[in-house]
């Protein structure tokens, strides 16, 4: 495994992460249907062709495993995992530390729920465990609900893809900053907007005409 910037974005590379792009994509974002995947997909290319620094993850033969894009060098990265589920070392030695990003990772999220900006939830995946046994030991890991959202700032943000399982208690949902709602609904308007550009379809097209 060997950590490279890319420079020179020839079509084949493209090709290559958009493979990457996509099978990522299929086994985390669920709640996207197969024809939602294809239109994003569409935009895909200009993004890794425009981000400033690329950064890629090539196994033994060359083949791009993953990839990272960094701009201005102003992500800032807080990684919150069980032991079982850090991330990689050769991740963060390879591709965190040369971007010159600010990181910090805690196996708990109470700890760092006071310094957060935005908390973005997500399910214990049990496709990422080789047994059932470690997945149920650690599949409610990180739950959040109004008791921990006490330690967190006032004008945090909460999100997730949805659909949750467990991770976020229903009791969370009416507290203000928990956004994942209307980042949904969001979703539907990027959409919406997708397809109308994919369409070659000028907006205010279907608006209803005013009548006097």
């Amino acid at each position: 495994m060997k950590i490279i910037e890319a420079t020179d974005r020839i079509p084949n590379l493209i090709d290559r992460l958009l493979e990457v792009w996509e099978s990522s994509v299929r086994a985390t974002h669920l709640f996207l249907s197969d024809g939602e995947i294809k239109s994003i997909k569409e935009y895909v290319p200009q993004a890794l062709k425009g981000i400033a620094h690329l950064m890629i993850a090539e196994d033994d033969a060359g083949r791009p495993v993953a990839f990272m894009g960094v701009e201005d060098g102003t992500l800032e990265m807080l990684f919150i995992s069980p032991e079982e589920l850090h991330v990689p070392s050769y991740i963060i030695d390879e591709v965190v530390k040369p971007s010159g990003c600010e990181y910090k990772e805690v196996r708990t999220m109470d700890e760092v729920l006071p310094e957060l900006d935005v908390l973005y939830m997500t399910r214990v995946q049990r496709e990422r465990f080789f047994n059932e046994e470690d997945y149920i030991r650690l599949k409610d890991s990180f739950i959040l609900d109004a008791e921990k959202m006490k330690l967190a700032p006032k004008d945090l943000i909460v999100l997730h893809p949805l659909p949750r399982v467990n991770e976020i208690a229903v009791e969370v949902d009416d507290d203000p900053r928990a956004k994942y709602f209307v980042q949904a609904q969001n979703g539907v308007y990027v959409r919406m907007a997708l397809i109308l550009m994919l369409l070659n379809i000028e907006p205010g097209l279907f608006e209803e005409e005013t009548v006097c």
